[in-house]
C-alpha cells in the first residue's frame, strides 16, 4: 500500500536526522551513471520501516507511521520529525536535533531536506540532495537496532 506520510513535528527529535544525514560525508557521485531515480512507490519500499546505519556513528530509523529517528552513536545526539515520499519523487525529511550533555539540552533548529534517490542492485542507494552534494547510503535493515539509545537520549532530553 502506498501512503504519503505527513505528520506535524509533536515531539522535536528529527533534525538530528537531518543533521546525521547533512553530516555524512558528500560522495559526489555523478548521478548520470545511476541510473534512473526511484520512483515515489520505490522509495517508500525501501525505506518503509527500516534503518540506515553509517558505520558506528548515526543511525536514522523511517518508521511506517512517517516518523524519522535519528540517533548518533558517537555523541549524545539524537532527532526526530517526518519522512516522505513525495509525489515529484523526493524523499522529504523535516526534524529537529537535540544534544544532552551534562544535565543540558541542546536544540537545533528544524531541518528540511529533499532528496532524490538513486537504489543500486546491490541494495544500497545515493541521495542526491537538491541543491547540495551526493551522499552514499548503506542498505537499509528492518526495524531500529539503536531504538533502546534513542530512547535513552530522549528521556536524558525530558522529551
Amino acid at each position: 500500500m502506498l501512503q504519503t506520510f505527513r505528520r506535524p513535528l509533536t515531539t522535536p527529535l528529527l533534525a538530528l536526522c537531518l543533521f546525521v544525514i547533512s553530516a555524512c560525508t558528500p560522495t559526489y557521485v555523478n548521478t548520470d551513471s545511476l541510473g534512473e531515480k526511484a520512483t515515489r512507490a520505490e522509495i517508500v519500499n525501501f525505506y518503509y520501516g527500516n534503518s540506515v546505519r553509517y558505520g558506528n556513528t548515526t543511525e536514522i530509523y523511517y518508521a511506517p507511521d512517517g516518523t524519522v529517528k535519528l540517533v548518533r552513536l558517537d555523541v549524545p545526539g539524537f532527532a526526530i520529525g517526518t519522512w516522505e515520499a513525495t509525489n515529484n519523487d523526493l524523499l522529504l525529511i523535516v526534524a529537529t536535533n537535540y544534544l544532552v550533555a551534562d544535565g543540558q539540552v541542546s536544540t537545533g533548529a528544524s531541518t528540511r531536506q529533499a532528496n532524490s534517490v538513486y537504489i543500486q542492485q546491490d541494495g544500497t542507494a545515493v541521495l542526491d540532495r537538491m541543491g547540495g552534494g551526493n551522499t552514499a547510503e548503506p542498505r537499509p535493515t528492518p526495524g531500529f537496532t539503536a531504538e533502546s539509545r534513542f530512547n535513552e537520549l530522549r528521556r536524558a532530553a525530558g522529551l
